[in-house]
C-alpha cells in the first residue's frame, strides 16, 4: 500500500518542485518523466516483496514483521499481479496523452486533456459505490449475493454514465462555450461525447473486474488487460499515423469495449447480467449516434424513447430494496 500510494504521489510532487523552480514549467509537457518515476516505483516494490519471499526470516526481522505478517507465496502473487493492475491502469491513463504530445504538440494535448478530464466525472458515483462496498461483500457474503450486487450496480451504471451522459449531449456545446469564453475550441464536443461513451464502458469494466478479483482471480484479469494495453497500442500507431485527435479518443473507446466484451465471453458473464446486456446497447447506440447528430429534435425524440424504455426496464423499488439487503448482510 506504501508504494502504491507512493507512486501516485511521487509524480505529483515532482510536477510541484518542477513548476516552483521552473516559472515557465507546463504541466504533462514532459509525461514520460511520470512514467519512468511510477514504473521505477512499481518495480522497486515488486523487487522488494521478491527479496522479502526469499528470506523472510531476515528481512522480517529487519523490517519487525511478525510470524503472522510473514507473506506466503500466494501473498506475493496477488501482490505482484495487484501492482502490475495498478500499473496497467497508470499506462492506460497516460499513454494516449503521452503520444499526443509527441504526435501533436502541446497545445493539440491540452485541447484532448481538457474533455477527457470533464467527462471522467461522470464515473466519480459508481466508483464511489463500488470501492466502498465490495470490499465488504467480497469478504462476508456468497458468490449468489455478489452476483446480486453487481447486477444491481451495473444497472445504476447503465442510468448514470449512459441516460444522463446522453442527455447532457445538447447543453456540452453552450455549456463549454459559456464556461471557456474565448479558449473554446470546436474539437473540445465531439471529443467530450467521446470520452463519455468511454466513462460508460470504463465504469462497467470497473466494476466487472472488482466482481473478477474478488474471486480471487486476479492473475486472469491482470493478463487480461495487459494483453489489451499492447493491442490499444497498435490503434495508437494508427492514429498516429492519421495524426487526428479523435481517433486518440476513438482507441481508448474501442479497448474498453473490447474488454468488456472479452471478459464476459470469458468469465461467462453474459448470462449473469443477460437482461442488462440489452440496455448497454441500446444505450451504446445512442451514445454513438449523438456524437455527430446536433439536431434538438432527435434529441427530444430520443430521450422519449430512452425514458419510455428506462421505465419498461428499471424497477427503482425492486433496487433500493435489493441494496437494503446487501448493506444489511454487509454490517452483519
Amino acid at each position: 500500500l506504501s508504494f502504491n500510494a507512493l507512486s501516485f504521489s511521487a509524480p505529483a510532487f515532482y510536477l510541484y518542485f518542477k513548476s516552483y523552480y521552473y516559472h515557465d514549467y507546463i504541466i504533462l509537457s514532459y509525461p514520460e518523466e511520470l512514467i519512468s518515476i511510477v514504473v521505477f516505483l512499481k518495480i522497486l516494490s515488486v523487487l522488494i516483496f521478491f527479496l522479502i519471499l526469499l528470506d523472510q526470516k531476515k528481512i522480517g526481522n529487519l523490517l519487525s514483521l511478525t510470524n503472522k505478517m510473514r507473506l506466503k507465496k500466494k501473498d506475493f502473487e496477488e501482490i505482484f499481479y495487484a501492482t502490475n493492475q495498478s500499473l496497467i491502469f497508470f499506462l492506460n491513463n497516460l499513454t494516449d496523452k503521452f503520444l499526443v504530445k509527441i504526435t501533436l504538440g502541446n497545445s493539440f494535448l491540452t485541447l484532448y486533456s481538457v474533455p477527457q478530464q470533464i467527462a471522467a466525472k461522470s464515473t466519480i458515483l459508481v466508483t464511489g459505490i463500488s470501492s466502498v462496498f465490495f470490499p465488504k461483500i467480497s469478504k462476508i457474503s456468497s458468490l449468489e449475493r455478489k452476483k446480486v450486487y453487481l447486477r444491481y450496480v451495473v444497472k445504476i451504471t447503465i442510468f448514470f454514465s449512459g441516460f444522463i451522459s446522453f442527455c447532457i449531449y445538447p447543453f456540452i456545446d453552450p455549456l463549454i462555450k459559456f464556461w471557456l469564453k474565448n479558449s473554446f475550441n470546436e474539437i473540445y464536443v465531439p471529443l467530450i461525447k467521446v470520452f463519455l461513451f468511454y466513462s460508460f464502458f470504463a465504469s462497467l469494466n470497473f466494476l466487472i473486474s472488482q466482481f473478477i478479483d474478488s474471486e480471487k482471480k486476479i492473475k486472469n484479469n491482470t493478463i487480461i488487460d495487459i494483453s489489451f494495453f499492447f493491442v490499444t497500442l497498435i490503434f495508437f500507431f494508427i492514429s498516429m499515423k492519421l495524426k487526428m485527435l479523435i481517433f486518440f479518443a476513438a482507441s481508448i473507446c474501442l479497448r474498453e469495449v473490447l474488454i468488456f466484451c472479452f471478459k464476459c465471453y470469458h468469465y461467462n458473464l453474459t448470462s449473469l447480467i443477460k437482461y442488462e446486456i440489452k440496455p448497454i446497447i441500446f444505450f451504446s447506440i445512442f451514445l454513438i449516434l449523438g456524437i455527430n447528430i446536433v439536431n434538438i429534435y432527435f434529441y427530444i425524440i430520443s430521450i422519449i424513447l430512452i425514458i419510455f424504455y428506462s421505465l419498461s426496464y428499471v424497477k427503482i423499488k425492486d433496487i433500493v430494496q435489493n441494496f437494503k439487503k446487501i448493506f444489511n448482510i454487509s454490517n452483519v
